[in-house]
C-alpha cells in the first residue's frame, strides 16, 4: 500500500472547476499526461479555475518531467523549477530556479516571454534530500490494461 500525505484527497482532472475546492493545495503529478500541450483541451470551467484559483485561496503545483504542459498553465505559473539528480550522490537532487522576463525575440522582433536560470549567488540553486519522500511514491503504479495473446512470428 502506498503511503500518502496525511489529510489528502484524490481528485480527477474533471473535478477541477466543477466542484468547490478552497483553502487547499492541489498537487498534479505527471501534469503532461492530463494537461498535454498538444492533445488536451481544457474546459472553460478549468481555465476559469486555474486563472482564478487565488480567489478560492487555492494553490496549485504542477509537476512534469518535461515542458509538455499546456501553454495556458505554464503562463499562469508563478514559479518554474528544474529538478535534477546530483551527480555522484544518489539521494541528493538540486533545484534550479527558472526566472521569467519580457524580452524581444531576435528573429521576429516581437515582445515575448523569456526564461533564464537564476544565478546560484541569488539563491537560484537549492539542494534537496529525496530519501524521506521515497515512501510517498509508488514507482510501480500503473493503469491496468487488458491482456492479449499475440501471435508468434
Amino acid at each position: 500500500m502506498l503511503n500518502t500525505i496525511r489529510g489528502t484527497f484524490q481528485i480527477t482532472k474533471d473535478d477541477i472547476g466543477k466542484y468547490l475546492m478552497e483553502d487547499c493545495l492541489i498537487i498534479i503529478d505527471e501534469a503532461g499526461v492530463d494537461f498535454d500541450n498538444r492533445k488536451m483541451k481544457m474546459t472553460d470551467e478549468q481555465v476559469y479555475f486555474f486563472k482564478n484559483h487565488g480567489h478560492y485561496q487555492a494553490d496549485i503545483a504542477f509537476f512534469s518531467q518535461s515542458t509538455d504542459v499546456d501553454i495556458k498553465i505554464r503562463k499562469l505559473a508563478v514559479c518554474h523549477y528544474e529538478i535534477k539528480r546530483f551527480p555522484l550522490i544518489r539521494d541528493l537532487s538540486y533545484i534550479k530556479t527558472i526566472g521569467r522576463k519580457i524580452g524581444i525575440d531576435d528573429l521576429t522582433h516581437q515582445e515575448t516571454e523569456m526564461f533564464y536560470y537564476v544565478h546560484f549567488l541569488a539563491g537560484g540553486i537549492k539542494l534537496f534530500w529525496r530519501r524521506p519522500y521515497y515512501k510517498l511514491f509508488d514507482t510501480r503504479y500503473r493503469h491496468e490494461l487488458p491482456a492479449k495473446s499475440f501471435p508468434k512470428c
